[in-house]
Order: structure tokens, then sequence, then C-alpha cells
């Protein structure tokens, strides 16, 4: 068996998402894999040997063959853009106005017309989370080569003492829009009229 591997980096963050990459050639084929600490060993392409060998070169030395390493997701060429609801936490205490009105809007957000909205923007993928903990009521936002993260965050406190969490929810999915259209240059979310 040969073996051919070495270190990538997928994405810009590079403490979290470092990855390994490696190529196996066994049985007469070339399997190449990935360890990014999320998916292990993902199969991204397989190829015959013949196709792949090693190849002698003018010298007579020989070659490793070309690699092609093509993206998957965000960064796959033909994938269209998308928005993502990714979720969030820790759900204990949330109050569940708030969270069932939340996911109500989010699935607005996200729905066809939603979807159809976000391709004017630019990004390929924009990926929504919550957190419940924090000290501030806020919506931040990172941009990534492919991907527009954006994260509602508010004190589990602001739900608790809250007599209509459900305004809450509304009030955060409507940051969330303000913080989108500001990034991005958008005109107003279609299912949401904000």
């Amino acid at each position: 068996m040969k073996l051919i591997s070495g270190w990538a980096l997928f994405g810009q963050f590079a403490a979290a998402l470092h990855g390994f990459v490696r190529l196996e050639f066994s049985h007469g084929e070339w399997r190449s894999f990935t360890d990014d600490g999320i998916d292990q060993g993902r199969t991204i392409t397989t190829r015959s040997g013949a196709a792949l060998d090693r190849t002698a070169s003018a010298g007579g030395e020989s070659t490793l063959p070309l690699v092609v390493v093509r993206g998957s997701d965000a960064d796959a060429p033909d994938s269209p853009p998308q928005i993502t609801v990714i979720g969030g936490g820790p759900m204990n205490d949330v109050l569940e106005s708030y969270i069932a009105m939340l996911e109500a809007l989010l699935k607005a957000f996200q729905s066809p017309s939603g979807q159809q909205w976000w391709l004017a923007a630019g990004v390929k993928v924009l990926e929504v989370s919550y957190s419940f903990e924090t000290e501030a009521t806020r919506v931040r936002t990172w941009r990534g080569r492919n991907t527009l993260k954006i994260v509602i965050e508010r004190p589990i406190t602001s739900l608790t003492d809250s007599e209509h969490p459900e305004l809450l929810a509304r009030e955060d999915v409507e940051a969330l829009v303000g913080a989108v259209r500001r990034r991005t240059g958008l005109g107003p979310h279609p299912d949401l009229h904000g």
C-alpha cells in the first residue's frame, strides 16, 4: 500500500479547523480521506490505479500522481447559496413560548422565498445559530470565505423576567435580519417584512 498524507486548512479559522488529508493506493485504486475533527474518514474521491499511479518523468524518476481536492458544502463550486439554521442552546430554562416563536420565525427566514432572497447576497452559506449563555442580548456575525455565520445571543435571565417572551423572539429575528442586511446589502426579507 502506498500512502501520501499531509495537513490541510479548512476555512479561515486555523485554530479550530485544521484537518488531515490522506491518500491510499490499495488494490489498484487510489482513495483519499479527510479528518477534519468532525467528519473523520470521509472519502473525497476514488480513482483507478492506472489513472493515478506514479508516472515516470523524462529523467526516469517517478513522480506522485496529480491530486485534485474538491470542496464540499459551501466550498463546492456547484453548491447553491443557502440559509441553514443549526440551532443552539442550552435549552434548559428557555421558555416554551420564546422558543416556539423563535423556531417559527427562523423557519420563515429559511423558507423557499428566504432562500431566493439569499441568492443575491454573494455568499454561499448563511449559518444561523443562537445561544443563551451570554451576558448581553446581541447578534454577532463572522464572515469566512464562503460563509456568513450569525449568532443570536440572549441571556436566559432576560427571558425569565419577560411577560412576553414571544415578542423578544421577534426582536431577536428582526435584529438577525438587520445584521444580515448590513453585512450583505440585501433588501427586506420577503417573509419577515423587516
